[in-house]
């Protein structure tokens, strides 16, 4: 590399001081007329059985299943041991026969899409001679 011997390290933006300024934004505080304190909202449930979820999602056909909810590591990794650590591999295998079946039908589309169904004979070079 050649030196440049104008180089001052880089490039930097002035800063110009700003006569307005006030100091660091501190947002008011507004009474809310509305408001009631609620103080069983965050409450434990003793024997709790149902759980909601709200779930946004960008594309479709996320599952659910084996769903644990507790404060003992012990307890939740018993349950993982049950439930999801004798399913893993079958599912992984059977998704990946899916998604191999799935890769070939779509080859197998393209093929056939790229040559319409036509055959060697069919074809003609750009003069339009039969080839």
């Amino acid at each position: 590399m050649i030196p440049n011997p104008d180089y001052n390290g880089p490039w930097r933006q002035k800063q110009i001081d700003n006569p307005e300024y006030k100091g660091e934004w501190e947002h008011p505080i507004i009474p809310n007329p509305g408001y009631i304190k609620d103080d069983e909202l965050y409450n434990r449930c003793v024997d709790c059985t149902h759980i909601g979820f709200e779930i946004w999602q960008v594309t479709a056909g996320t599952l659910f299943d084996d769903i644990i909810l507790t404060d003992s590591i012990e307890e939740a990794q018993a349950f993982a041991e049950e439930t999801f650590y004798k399913k893993k591999d079958p599912e992984a295998a059977m998704k990946n026969k899916m998604d191999k079946e799935e890769n070939d039908k779509k080859a197998a589309d393209k093929a056939e899409d790229e040559n319409d169904g036509m055959t060697l004979d069919d074809i003609e070079d750009a003069d339009g001679e039969e080839l």
